[in-house]
């Protein structure tokens, strides 16, 4: 299930391991493209998840006021921490160094509800897979620490393609989310946090 919801990813991040993988900035189309395929996939997965006993209650989607400040607490929380490791690595590396840039990541002139609408059916596509699905099953077999860290190991092959900079952000941010969601069980505040999360990245450098 995981290569079916992450398998394009999956493959550019494997693509460039023997070397910088030259990818288009994210445009508008590009947008357009990514969201009709996800919600494709988030069609066929949620089948399956559902012909195999899985329900909206067992991966925590029962929605409560409260998950909005938790998202907030989350949404804080990452973008702190996103900010402390890039700050450490570039102490580390040198602010000129290549790892850290992605240049062109974001065309610039995206539409606003374009930003929106792809980045509510991302957070629910990632989140309910990475975190709902996948660190659910192996918390259950192997413990809380190791599912967080395979969890968290996905998030950064789907993203490595994108440049170190993009890593760095991403790998505290699923530690993070990883830990919340392993002892709370509910997924709509790591909805909600990547949602917010996204439109502003998307928003900043595209806009």
């Amino acid at each position: 299930m995981i290569v079916g919801a992450f398998g394009g990813p999956l493959a550019a991040s494997w693509s460039s391991i023997g070397g910088p993988l030259k990818l288009p900035p994210i445009s508008e189309a590009m947008l357009r493209g990514l969201f009709v395929e996800q919600a494709v996939m988030l069609v066929c997965l949620v089948w399956f998840l559902r012909r195999r006993g899985w329900t909206a209650a067992k991966v925590g989607l029962r929605f409560s006021l409260a998950d909005i400040p938790a998202a907030f607490s989350l949404w804080i929380l990452a973008l702190g921490s996103a900010w402390f490791a890039r700050m450490a690595m570039l102490s580390v590396l040198g602010r000129h160094s290549t790892l850290h840039l992605v240049p062109h990541l974001v065309e610039q002139g995206l539409r606003l509800p374009t930003i929106v609408i792809v980045a509510v059916l991302a957070g629910i596509y990632e989140e309910l897979f990475i975190s709902g699905y996948l660190l659910n099953v192996l918390k259950k077999r192997f413990g809380l620490l190791p599912a967080i860290n395979v969890s968290t190991g996905l998030r950064l092959a789907c993203h490595v393609y994108r440049g170190g900079g993009v890593v760095v952000s991403v790998l505290p941010l699923g530690l993070i989310f990883g830990y919340w969601y392993g002892t709370h069980n509910r997924l709509w505040p790591l909805i909600l946090a990547h949602v917010a999360l996204d439109v502003a990245t998307l928003s900043y450098l595209g806009l």
